[in-house]
């Protein structure tokens, strides 16, 4: 025998049970009586009511992944070590204020994104520290800011990305092959003429070289063939004369060997420009809007340079 506990409802007391429950859109279809092939007494279950209803409630949250903290190392000039580029040989105040500038900036943008910077100065251990960082997976990206190049040695400022290169780290700024041309003035500017791309007249003074006759007139500048950030330049490269002119190339040759060539320019006034561009062509890139070097505070009677 068969035996069943039962409680019976209406069909409007179970629409207000459903309602009750917080059940909404509640529609009663009708009523349906089984077919039953057993032979058996259904009892109070052969009338049946079919009701749907829809329940409403907020969906638990789904646990989402944190996101990987991307570690980005800053490379900068060394601040205990001799520059020969920066005035007295070192950093000064205006060098330790920038960078401050830019610590704050970055610590702003670590608020919002979701990177960890870490800063390497000290260039008796750059390498060690890199490799050390590396291994233990703190570095996933370098941004290279270490203009002043190696130990602050200007002709060593290809060392730092080469040996990015090395140990396979992504980072900003130029190849190493791109700074070594750069480095060469007399070779860019002959890439740029071969480009179609205006160059002012000049004259190459190699090393040893006494006497030399210059094919165009004054005014002129004079610059160390080999460098860069206006290395070796200041307002007294720009000359008018020949008596100038030989003082400038002693001073220079006085300074940095005679065994460096030397680049004489026509001097052209007008704006120094500059462009940035993140990413590589041909690749995904983005060109940043043009700059102008502000020299409206300089003395009138000094030349419009960056030196």
């Amino acid at each position: 025998d068969q035996f069943y506990a039962e409680r019976l409802y209406t069909q409007e007391e179970i629409i207000e049970f459903l309602k009750q429950a917080g059940l909404s859109n509640i529609t009663v279809h009708g009523t349906i009586t089984p077919d039953s092939k057993r032979n058996q007494d259904l009892g109070m279950t052969e009338k049946r009511i079919i009701i749907s209803a829809i329940v409403k409630k907020d969906w638990t949250p789904v646990k989402t992944k944190k996101p990987h903290l991307k570690n980005i190392v800053v490379l900068l000039g060394d601040p205990n070590k001799i520059d020969i580029l920066k005035p007295f040989y070192m950093f000064d105040d205006d060098d330790l204020y920038t960078i401050d500038q830019l610590k704050n900036s970055l610590r702003d943008i670590e608020k919002d994104c979701n990177y960890r910077f870490h800063y390497l100065t000290n260039h008796e251990t750059m390498i060690k520290d890199l490799i050390r960082m590396q291994e233990k997976g703190k570095i996933d990206f370098v941004f290279n800011l270490c203009d002043e190049g190696y130990c602050n040695d200007a002709t060593k400022e290809l060392h730092v990305p080469a040996l990015l290169d090395i140990l396979g780290i992504p980072y900003t700024g130029s190849e190493p092959q791109c700074i070594a041309h750069c480095y060469d003035k007399s070779l860019i500017r002959g890439i740029a003429g071969e480009m179609g791309i205006p160059i002012p007249e000049a004259f190459f003074i190699k090393p040893g070289d006494t006497s030399f006759e210059i094919p165009f007139n004054f005014p002129m500048i004079i610059k160390p063939n080999f460098g860069d950030s206006s290395f070796g330049i200041t307002q007294r490269n720009v000359v008018y004369s020949i008596e100038k002119t030989l003082n400038v190339i002693s001073e220079i040759r006085d300074k940095l060997g005679y065994d460096k060539p030397i680049l004489i320019e026509e001097f052209l006034s007008g704006k120094d420009l500059s462009v940035g561009i993140i990413g590589n062509f041909p690749d995904s890139y983005i060109v940043l809007p043009i700059i102008e070097e502000d020299y409206s505070e300089l003395p009138p009677e000094l030349p419009r340079i960056c030196g």
